[in-house]
């Protein structure tokens, strides 16, 4: 099995192996939590912290891996507070032209308040991407049952 692996990775120029580095930049207090990640561009990435839902966060990368800017904060502008909870998931679809980015919620039930209220986090955000400022972000909270 290891050798038809290595045999696929190898035909697919799979070759440079990917390996974790520090940015040594923290999401306010907190190192980032990124559960979901998109390229934007040519070595341009966004990602979401799944501590915070009201924003992505954009990086760019040289061609060895190194970060060449500062994190930014990009904010959701059109997304209500509670609209997206625990954001694990991030798609990229290119659409007519358009970049549109796709944020799933992890489809948590929460209810550890001791109210015996259960929520349900269960959520879709679809973001249009553009290359400056805040980023317009629709939300469909029940794509469950259709949006």
């Amino acid at each position: 099995m290891a050798n038809w692996i290595g045999a696929v990775a190898s035909a697919l120029c799979l070759k440079k192996k990917v390996k974790p580095t520090s940015f040594h930049q923290e999401n306010g207090q907190a190192p980032f939590n990124a559960s979901g990640v998109a390229e934007v561009g040519r070595g341009r990435f966004v990602f979401i912290d799944n501590h915070d839902p009201s924003a992505l966060f954009e990086l760019a990368l040289d061609s060895d891996g190194a970060k060449v800017e500062r994190i930014s904060r990009r904010p959701l502008a059109g997304v209500a507070d509670g609209e997206l909870r625990d954001p694990e998931g991030l798609t990229r679809v290119d659409v007519d032209g358009q970049v549109l980015l796709i944020v799933a919620s992890s489809l948590c039930v929460l209810g550890g308040d001791g109210s015996g209220r259960r929520e349900v986090c269960e959520g879709l955000v679809r973001i249009r991407f553009t290359p400056h400022g805040d980023l317009r972000a629709e939300a469909c909270p029940d794509f469950a049952t259709g949006c």
